[in-house]
């Protein structure tokens, strides 16, 4: 595979390499580096490049939750081990 073959087709078509660059400026925006483990709220951030793409590009995990309870959070975090939330 070539980093110049289209990874996504529509309206905007980009390159996987493209694709890699833009996850990795946004791990970077959103603070996500090597070895985090990020707790991200799926409803909060459904762009898949925020939830699946810049973690793992950037070496760190993904806890990805739907209906976060607020109440709930801090414990969820702790019992996760999170060192990120995107929340």
């Amino acid at each position: 595979m070539d980093g110049n073959d289209r990874a996504m087709a529509g309206p905007v078509e980009l390159s996987h390499l493209a694709v890699c660059r833009t996850a990795l400026d946004r791990a970077a925006e959103l603070g996500v580096v090597a070895g985090d483990r990020v707790l991200v709220d799926a409803r909060a951030y459904p762009d898949p490049v925020d939830w699946l793409l810049a973690p793992l590009l950037a070496g760190a995990s993904i806890v990805l939750c739907a209906n976060i309870d607020p109440a709930k959070l801090a414990a969820r975090s702790d019992a996760e081990k999170v060192s990120v939330q995107l929340v």
